[in-house]
């Protein structure tokens, strides 16, 4: 790797960063919301109440989202930084703003 060409490399490890940056958003956002539904299926346990049905919710699944209508985001709005700039920071969908938070978190990994 270290014999790549400095031209093919930096934008390689940048581009590496912002994907990084990219998955920590989704750490930021969902681990939050893992840790309560983990909370609280345990406490239906302990208090021995039915289990609760909800879908599978990790940090692969589901797919992102749009806060407001929860309409799945496309994979080209979805690429870091590039697709927050192309909707100019709203959703597709209902043009709801999308909070900056994302693109700064993702080039704080790529720098």
């Amino acid at each position: 790797m270290t014999d790549l060409p400095p031209a093919i490399l930096w934008p390689l490890a940048a581009f590496l960063g912002l994907c990084l940056g990219s998955f920590l958003n989704v750490v930021i956002v969902r681990l939050p919301v893992m840790l309560m539904l983990g909370w609280r299926a345990e406490a239906r346990e302990a208090l021995e109440l039915p289990d609760e049905e909800r879908p599978r919710f990790n940090l692969m699944v589901p797919r992102s989202i749009c806060p407001r209508c929860e309409t799945p985001i496309a994979w080209h709005d979805n690429l870091p930084v590039i697709g927050w700039l192309k909707r100019r920071g709203r959703c597709a969908c209902c043009e709801a703003r999308i909070s900056p938070q994302y693109p700064l978190v993702e080039l704080a990994g790529g720098a």
